[in-house]
């Protein structure tokens, strides 16, 4: 595998277990408006972009900026009880040992990220940290990920983008940069769902509940693919025990 300078981990269900707090909080907020929504629709429209999707979901705009206080709110208390993924710290702390430039991009408030690193010490572990209320767009615009290398002086071709959604892997693509989609058994019904372009894609699908140095046997992997792939991946064939090193 090529060898990186650089590499942009997303929180949300990357580096943090947060994917049911989030959920919760949400769903709260759209109980009160009546509104139903299935996990795939709130993940589609909520997750990296709440503005527009509480709105497309019926959520009045004049609302919304109580409604994000109150997150925020809920936030500060629930988000400190989360868990991260396993050994993710082991593998932040050995990419840091060796040298490497280490970025955080989350579609997440500042306010709560601060909370959620604070509770697990890792304050000191990103070089940058760039969060949603920072930027004007969100993944998958390429912005907050061009931002981070600028940010990092480093060069494209030697990034490598971390994520668990197909924002992640879109923003990676737009950025001009590799990306390995973090596959966790929980999301793996959406992420079937995905209707990957044939170059818009991961160089790698990671499956498995947790983070490793080098990904462990009793972990599976889909076909290592360049982004250039021009074939559709069948989620129920290809899946395979493999071992996957990212550094």
């Amino acid at each position: 595998m090529k060898d990186y300078d650089a590499y942009l981990f997303d929180m949300d269900g990357t580096v943090t277990q947060t994917f049911d707090a989030w959920m919760r909080i949400v769903k709260a907020t759209l109980k009160r408006y009546d509104i139903v929504a299935d996990d795939k629709t709130l993940i589609r429209k909520i997750f990296g972009n709440a503005e527009n999707g509480l709105v497309e979901l019926g959520v009045p705009k004049e609302d919304l900026s109580e409604i994000f206080s109150e997150w925020d709110s809920k936030a500060a208390v629930s988000m400190t009880r989360i868990k991260l993924y396993p050994h993710i710290e082991a593998v932040l702390a050995a990419l840091k040992q060796k040298g490497k430039k280490l970025a955080l991009i989350t579609a997440t408030a500042r306010s709560t990220t601060d909370v959620i690193l604070a509770s697990h010490g890792l304050n000191d572990i990103f070089d940058v940290t760039i969060c949603g209320n920072e930027m004007a767009a969100h993944k998958p615009d390429p912005g907050s990920i061009l931002t981070a290398i600028d940010k990092l002086q480093t060069e494209k071709q030697k990034v490598i983008m971390l994520g668990d959604s197909e924002k992640d892997i879109r923003a990676a693509h737009n950025a001009g940069i590799d990306s390995v989609l973090f596959f966790r058994p929980n999301i793996t019904r959406f992420i079937r769902s995905m209707n990957w372009r044939s170059k818009i894609r991961p160089i790698q699908f990671v499956h498995g509940v947790s983070w490793s140095i080098s990904y462990h046997s009793s972990m599976n992997t889909l076909h290592v693919r360049t982004a250039q792939s021009k074939v559709e991946p069948r989620f129920s064939r290809e899946l395979r025990p493999g071992a996957c090193q990212i550094i």
